[in-house]
């Protein structure tokens, strides 16, 4: 009886030792996952936007470059499972914690590989389409050291009568993996224009008009300074340090600083008026209140860019550095471009839907009533393209260098304390 209760009491702390070792492998899996998943959301937007994608003649888009790792996938899943078998028939294969930290190793040698692409950045701050392959080929190698014996890894370390529960937390660690993992997104200006949980009591139809006209009020004033400190701006100089690229942000910024209010009235004069007397278009009432909503925010979120811009060139005109006052620069520059695409694109797509069939609301028809406001902003987006670009860059690189960074040291942790974590599993391989 004495031997038999001590099986039992050795038995259960076996499983609770496995059980532990389960749950550090669910936070490790969780770091992993919030990375990895970066390839639905700020790796797409850096393709778009910091990729050179033409192949000869041909430009690749942004959304087809997520081909990569289901081709990676293809290639290699099945090499990769012979390659176990072999390493365990040689008794080398390696454990599951020390799978999980290779793993987690390759996912941030692949962040690294963006700034190995910048060494190649071009004029317009375009890395080679080279670098996305790499860096998802790294990415699926690391995928598949960890997730094909995920599931397995559970049912084997979970007792019996849990194994259903112990399911529900390794895929709850993917839930909480894709909550970082839109926090992360976030940090590279992929969470889009706008945001926060605003007032407590929404504002009024009437409300948002009349802070529409101050905010446009606003939006001219900063215009005018800015312009004042853009030309200040090209006499600048010791602002860069070690930043060849931050020498070219006074001709950047004062090539498209003039196109930013032009470019705000035409829109405002083709949408504020529409906005104001609503009757002669078709669309619900509640549609027009949300409409309205919306192009309230995004005035007042580009006044808001404006201003961040104009201090932050203040500051290096004045002789601080550009390393300074980078995020308060490079939030500004995005802010103008989302302010006033959210003004237009967003707005007026909404609008066109709305009213389809009326020749009013035709793009292709000589009586589109948004033609002055499309012009202006095919006007601004030839000049904006490259400061964007380049404050795009400035974020990227400094976002995916931390991630591979702070990755790398994560997978090496984990790779370092895998023989004790082993023990933990008491055998199971």
């Amino acid at each position: 009886e004495d031997k038999s209760g001590e099986q039992a009491v050795e038995g259960k702390k076996v499983w609770l030792q496995r059980m532990l070792a389960m749950i550090i492998i669910f936070v490790f899996n969780i770091a992993f996952w919030a990375c990895f998943e970066q390839a639905g959301t700020s790796l797409t937007l850096f393709a778009r936007r910091n990729v050179d994608r033409m192949i000869g003649g041909w430009e690749m888009s942004d959304a087809t470059t997520q081909f990569f790792n289901p081709l990676y996938i293809i290639l290699f899943g099945s090499i990769f499972s012979i390659m176990w078998i072999k390493l365990q028939q040689r008794k080398i294969n390696p454990s599951i914690a020390m799978k999980f930290g290779l793993g987690i190793v390759q996912l941030g040698l692949g962040y690294l590989v963006v700034l190995l692409g910048g060494m190649f950045l071009s004029e317009a701050y375009l890395v080679p389409l080279w670098t996305l392959a790499i860096l998802y080929l790294l990415h699926t190698t690391g995928e598949l050291f960890l997730s094909p014996i995920g599931l397995s890894m559970v049912t084997k370390l979970a007792p019996k009568k849990i194994t259903g529960t112990a399911m529900g937390g390794w895929f709850l660690s993917f839930a909480f993996a894709n909550y970082a993992a839109a926090v992360i997104a976030m940090a590279t200006g992929s969470g889009g224009h706008g945001g926060g949980s605003g007032p407590e009591k929404e504002p009024t139809r009437q409300e948002y008009l009349a802070q529409i006209e101050s905010s446009a009020t606003a939006v001219e004033s900063n215009c005018s300074s800015l312009l004042e400190s853009a030309e200040q701006f090209n006499l600048a100089t010791d602002f860069a340090e070690d930043d060849t690229t931050a020498l070219n942000l006074p001709k950047e910024l004062n090539s498209m600083v003039g196109d930013i209010l032009p470019t705000f009235k035409a829109i405002n004069a083709d949408i504020g008026p529409m906005l104001k007397d609503t009757s002669t278009y078709t669309g619900k009432e509640v549609l027009w209140s949300q409409l309205t909503a919306n192009y309230a925010k995004a005035v007042g979120g580009l006044s808001e860019a404006l201003q961040n811009v104009t201090e932050a060139t203040n500051e290096m005109n004045k002789g601080s550095n550009y390393s300074d006052v980078k995020d308060n620069f490079s939030s500004g520059i995005v802010g103008i471009g989302d302010g006033l695409n959210a003004m237009h694109g967003k707005v007026i797509s909404i609008i066109d839907r709305k009213n389809r069939g009326d020749a009013a609301f035709d793009s292709s028809n000589e009586a589109y009533l948004f033609k002055g406001s499309q012009s202006a902003m095919e006007s601004f987006d030839k000049n904006y393209s490259t400061i964007a670009s380049h404050m795009y860059w400035d974020i990227y690189s400094n976002v995916y260098m931390m991630m591979g960074l702070i990755t790398i040291c994560i997978g090496l942790l984990l790779c370092i304390i895998s023989k004790p974590l082993t023990k933990l599993m008491h055998g199971i391989e």
